[in-house]
């Protein structure tokens, strides 16, 4: 019968001190030039399953733009029959000026944050957290890195099976009985099609799923569950909540989009995990056996 030898623990001879700090977490080493062009390596190609979708779609096999606005006209009115169709009734609130807290709550003040959240925080926030994660949680960014490939392919695949305009360049749209037009905060930036009015192009018809929510929600899960600092988690919960108003309030997504982020990022969650405990049974047979590949046995 074969029996796992465990080495015991040994602190006889240890001060105190010694063995708190023998118990604490190791920081890990600030990676090398190397390391750091492969974690440059490694975000290029993973964005450039989105990016290369609006580089192809953008400016060589262009969407069937009749389909992608009638999936839109579909959306609003699927979300009106189910009583969820808030967008509209959003912006119009937010277009009159409030006052909150002694300060005045204007449209421009709204959207001009709301622009820069959308264009910005997409990218840098991003960028911060998986940074953070392969400097300091290297085994949990491979995690986090597999993942977001993932929603970006599953998110891929959403916009060749269901192309949709987004809110602000659709038409014929009806709430309340009459027709609704969205006001478009971010055309001077992203156009109709293509970017800041270059000669640019972009897929404008990728709205489902919203890959600027799914990539908050993988940030903000990460924030919340690896971090210690309860700030920094905290913030973790806000960060999506923030990027879902940002969407919204900025016509770029519908909240049946949400939706879609939410399913594509857990899915990609799912499929990532399934595939990291195969890469560990793979990689150490000993485990289909329950033994610690770090043990030795005897037979008597």
């Amino acid at each position: 019968m074969a029996t796992a030898q465990l080495q015991p623990l040994d602190y006889a001879d240890s001060s105190p001190e010694e063995s708190i700090q023998a118990l604490a977490p190791v920081r890990p080493a600030w990676p090398s030039a190397w390391q750091w062009a492969l974690f440059a390596l490694q975000v290029f190609l993973v964005s450039m399953v989105e990016v290369g979708d609006d580089i192809l779609r953008g400016n060589f096999w262009r969407p069937n733009a009749h389909e992608a606005l009638n999936n839109a006209r579909d959306v609003a009115t699927f979300e009106a029959s189910h009583g969820f169709f808030v967008e509209p009734s959003l912006q119009h609130f937010f277009q009159q000026s409030h006052h909150l807290w002694g300060f005045v709550l204007t449209w421009t003040a709204v959207t001009d944050l709301a622009d820069d959240v959308y264009a910005f925080c997409h990218i840098f926030v991003t960028l911060a957290v998986v940074a953070w994660l392969f400097v300091d949680h290297r085994g949990r960014f491979v995690l986090v890195r597999n993942v977001v490939f993932l929603t970006n392919t599953l998110a891929l695949v959403g916009y060749e099976l269901f192309p949709m305009a987004p809110p602000r360049l659709a038409s014929g749209l009806q709430y309340a009985g009459h027709t609704v037009h969205f006001q478009d905060t971010m055309r001077h930036v992203l156009g109709t099609g293509t970017l800041n009015g270059t000669a640019i192009a972009y897929n404008p018809f990728s709205a489902m799923p919203s890959l600027h929510v799914a990539w908050a929600l993988i940030v903000g899960a990460s924030l919340l569950l690896i971090a210690h600092n309860p700030l920094i988690r905290i913030l973790g919960v806000i960060y999506p909540i923030v990027m879902v108003f940002t969407v919204v309030i900025t016509a770029n997504h519908f909240l049946l989009d949400v939706v879609g982020a939410a399913v594509a990022a857990a899915l990609a969650t799912v499929l990532a995990l399934g595939l990291q405990a195969l890469a560990g049974h793979l990689h150490h047979p000993q485990a289909r056996l329950g033994l610690c590949p770090h043990t030795t046995s005897n037979s008597r």
